[in-house]
C-alpha cells in the first residue's frame, strides 16, 4: 500500500521556521521511510512583507 502525505511550511511568517527546522523535520521522515516526491514554492507579496511557503509532497510504500 502506497501512502501519501504533504508538509507546508511557512517562511517569513508567523510560525517563523528555520531552515535548521525545515532540514531536520524532513530528516524525521526520512529515518521513517518516506521519500519526498516533489517540492514546490509559493510567494506571497504585499507592501509590508514578503511569506514563501514550501510544500513538500511525499510517499511511503508499506507492505500490507
Amino acid at each position: 500500500m502506497v501512502k501519501y502525505k504533504i508538509l507546508q511550511w511557512n517562511i517569513g511568517s508567523y510560525p517563523y521556521v528555520s531552515q535548521d527546522n525545515f532540514e531536520d523535520e524532513l530528516n524525521k521522515f526520512a529515518k521513517d521511510g518516506w521519500e519526498i516526491k516533489n517540492i514546490k514554492t509559493a510567494e506571497r507579496r504585499s507592501i509590508f512583507n514578503t511569506n514563501s511557503t514550501i510544500i513538500v509532497f511525499m510517499e511511503k510504500n508499506e507492505e500490507d
